[in-house]
Order: structure tokens, then C-alpha cells, then sequence
């Protein structure tokens, strides 16, 4: 006999019917209950989840204005660092709270209009939340980089008050790595300002603390932000199957450029972000090195471009009306082209996921010499911890290791490639959708000339 699979309206139906939240309900929901009826407890469970997700943020914030340096530090770090996924999951949380509480009106009046703007709204707002979340797996170890070398700044004297032996926290236990740029050693800095030699201890010692705490922290809101995607994966089909398949595809078919509007944003913001602010410029391209990789910004750049041009030939497609032979061709040659156009996208793309999915693995064993390193190391540190890091300086950064350079590269790889994933998909659906509009058009009877 063969078994059913299980829908997502089932699904959802029986989460909201036993979670905890609505176990002291006056009204509990009945296992026939609608899909409005579904869809509305569902939002309410989102709302909570996005509002968790948005404290944790303003906890964060909070400890930053509790230092004394409040936002000076640059945020440049947190771009590549796990902590900085915080921040943007609380934004993006945020935005989820806020539609969440104001659809349940939607929800209640049935408003068509309201639900596809609903719709919508979650489009843009998944594939961003994969992202962070997907960015929260620390699978390289980039927090401990960040606990290393930005130990010493503003931003983290809450840290240290934590975890720092009562009284270190601003002296013993800020110690430099390898003494800073006047000292050979962590105790030779110890001695010249403390008369000790227990500095070194002092900080590993909390950093390991404050390391493992992290890792627990992570793993917590990693979890929590998993079931929140899942909660608008089944917030998404429930939403779908009230507004119905044919009123959805018409939408899609009526907005494609606001379909495409996330890929071509951030191709173009990532291309522009890569070729002038990226690290791999500052190796030597060759076949076998981190520099060969310094295509990715172009290649964004040209994915960006491409998006484009399909989003305008969309638009072109959806206003343009077929009233004759005539137009029926020149609406075909349109959806030719747009179908071109996107698998030029999805190349591009897939050229991209590929190469920085095999560089994350593969740069460890990539050659990189001691410039290398150092200079990379140079650009990455904006906390000064680095010293020698001057044009013609020798010895660049002796403070981060090839293994730190590694790490943080690996990281900002594996963030690429889960983009370009995510643009693949959004490249893939617009394909199929072009294949599908262009039967579609072939299909039209003429009556009139």
C-alpha cells in the first residue's frame, strides 16, 4: 500500500495545535479547524519567534552602549564574524514582527490584495533568513579569531568584566598578543606594566571561557532561527493555498522584476563590495593560490547585470499585450530572450557557487607565503592588533597566523557560496517559469487581425 506523504497544511495544523503557547487556550483549535484559522495561529507563533530573535539583538546593542566606547569600534568584523548574523537576524526578525501583526487583519477580513502583498513580503524575506542562518554555523572557527585579536577593544569590556579575574579586566587581562608593536612578549609587557608574568594565563584563560560560552550562545539562536524558517516555510504554503495556485502564478507572472529584486541587489552590492575591498587582491593570482579567486567580484558584477536585464525583459513581458500575429512574435522573441538571459545568470552563478565552494575546502592547502599572510592579516584587522603592517614592513602581522588568515577566508568562501546558492534557486525558478511563459504564448489563438 502505498503511503501518503504529509502535507504542509497537516503539518502545520498539528504545530500550532500543540505548541505549548496555546495549550491554555479558551479556544483550542479542532483538527478540522481552516486554514485561516491555521494560518493565524501560525503568524502569532512567528511573532514570537521573530521577537525573541529581535531581544537578542537589542542585548547586544545594549552591551555595546554599556561600553565606553559605545559604537566607535568599526563594524567591519562582524561582516565575517558569527556575531555579526546577530544583528541581522534581529533587523530582519524585526520586519517578521512587524508583517506578522499586521496581516492577522488580513488574515481575519480575507483580503485578497493584502494576502498577495503578504505573500510577497515573505518571498524577500526567506532566502534572507537562510542566509544568516546558514551564516550562524561557525564551521571555521572565526569566533575564536574574533575573541583573539579583538579582545582588547571597547566593544568588549563587557566580555571581560565576565569572565576576566575581578580587577584584570582592563589591565592584566588586556595583554596584547605577542606584547604589541613595543614589546617581544606577553611577558615582557606583563613585567614592564604589572610586575607579573601571569598576564598570559590570566587571558587565555577567560578567552576560553568566554569562547565556550559562545560556541552554546551560537548553537541556541542557531536552533531557535531554524524553527523560525520552518514556521514561514509553513506560513508561506498555508498563505498559497488560501490566495490559490492560479492567483499566485499570475502574481509571479505579474512582478517579476520585484521577484528578481533580491538577487540582482545583492549581486551587484556583493561584486562591488568584492573587487574593491576584498583580500584576495592582495595575493598573487595563479592557478593554485587564494588570488585566483579575485574573479568573484567581476563575476557577481556580470550575474547582477544579467538579473537586470531579465527583470526589465519581464516587465516588458507582463505589459505587453498580444492583439496580433505580429505581437505574438515579438512577445515570443521577448520570452526567447528572457529565457536566455537567465541561463546565462544560472552560469555565471553556478560558476561562482562552485569555486567558492571548493576554495572554502580546499585553501588550507593553497601556497601562501608570509607577505601573503601578512597582508591579508593587515586588511582583515581593524581592531590594531596587527603591527608592521606599512607598505614596505617585514613581517607583516606576526600576530595572526596563517591558520587565523585561513579561517576567516574559508568563512567569507562559504558565505559566497551560500549566496550563489540562493541566486542559483532564484535563476532556476525563473528559467522554469520562462519555459513555461513561452508555451504558454505558443498556445495563444489569434481570433482577430
Amino acid at each position: 500500500m502505498k503511503k501518503k506523504c504529509v502535507s504542509w497544511q497537516r503539518m502545520s495544523s498539528i504545530v500550532v495545535r500543540n505548541a505549548p503557547c496555546f495549550w491554555c487556550c479558551a479556544h483550542p483549535l479542532e483538527t478540522s479547524a481552516t486554514d485561516r484559522a491555521v494560518l493565524t495561529r501560525l503568524n502569532i507563533l512567528c511573532a514570537f519567534f521573530a521577537a525573541v530573535q529581535v531581544g537578542v539583538g537589542l542585548f547586544l546593542i545594549l552591551i555595546r552602549f554599556q561600553s565606553n566606547s559605545g559604537f566607535e569600534e568599526t563594524w567591519e568584523p562582524y561582516f565575517w564574524n558569527v556575531l555579526g548574523n546577530l544583528y541581522f537576524l534581529a533587523f530582519v526578525g524585526l520586519i517578521i514582527f512587524i508583517t506578522m501583526m499586521l496581516t492577522l487583519r488580513v488574515i481575519k477580513e480575507v483580503n485578497l490584495l493584502g494576502a498577495v502583498r503578504y505573500m510577497w513580503t515573505l518571498y524577500w524575506l526567506l532566502p534572507v533568513d537562510i542566509f544568516l542562518v546558514t551564516a550562524l554555523i561557525d564551521y571555521h572557527g572565526v569566533t575564536w579569531v574574533w575573541i583573539n585579536h579583538w579582545w582588547h577593544v571597547g566593544a568588549m569590556e563587557w566580555v571581560r568584566e565576565l569572565f576576566c579575574p575581578a580587577g584584570t579586566a582592563n589591565s592584566k587581562c588586556m595583554v596584547p598578543i605577542m606584547g604589541g608593536a613595543n614589546f617581544t612578549s606577553e611577558e615582557e609587557w606583563c613585567q614592564f606594566f604589572h610586575n607579573d608574568t601571569d598576564c598570559e594565563d590570566i587571558r587565555e584563560d577567560a578567552q576560553a571561557e568566554a569562547g565556550a560560552l559562545g560556541v552554546v550562545f551560537y548553537t541556541a539562536n542557531l536552533i531557535w532561527a531554524i524553527l523560525l524558517i520552518l514556521l514561514l516555510l509553513m506560513t508561506m504554503n498555508v498563505l498559497q493555498g488560501i490566495i490559490t495556485p492560479p492567483i499566485v502564478q499570475a502574481s509571479k507572472a505579474a512582478n517579476i522584476p520585484a521577484w528578481l529584486t533580491l538577487p540582482i541587489a545583492g549581486c551587484l552590492s556583493l561584486g562591488l563590495g568584492l573587487i574593491f575591498s576584498s583580500p584576495f587582491t592582495l595575493t598573487t593570482p595563479s592557478d593554485e593560490s587564494i588570488g585566483s579567486v579575485n574573479w568573484l567580484g567581476t563575476g557577481y558584477l556580470v550575474a547582477g547585470g544579467t538579473f537586470t536585464i531579465s527583470a526589465l525583459l519581464g516587465w516588458f513581458i507582463s505589459v505587453f499585450s498580444v492583439k496580433n500575429r505580429q505581437d505574438k512574435r515579438r512577445k515570443t522573441i521577448a520570452v526567447i530572450i528572457f529565457i536566455s538571459t537567465m541561463f546565462l545568470s544560472i552560469i555565471v552563478v553556478g560558476a561562482i557557487f562552485i569555486t567558492s565552494l571548493i576554495f572554502s575546502v580546499n585553501v588550507v592547502s593553497l601556497p601562501l607565503s608570509d607577505d601573503e599572510r601578512g597582508s591579508i592579516a593587515c586588511d582583515y584587522d581593524t581592531a590594531g592588533s596587527c603591527t608592521n603592517c606599512c607598505h614596505d614592513c617585514e613581517n607583516k602581522c606576526p600576530e595572526w597566523s596563517k591558520e587565523d588568515v585561513v579561517n576567516v577566508t574559508r568563512t567569507a568562501l562559504k558565505q559566497s557560496a551560500a549566496l550563489a546558492a540562493i541566486f542559483l534557486l532564484y535563476g532556476i525558478s525563473a528559467l522554469r517559469f520562462g519555459f513555461a511563459l513561452r508555451t504558454h504564448i505558443l498556445n495563444y489563438h489569434i481570433d482577430y487581425v
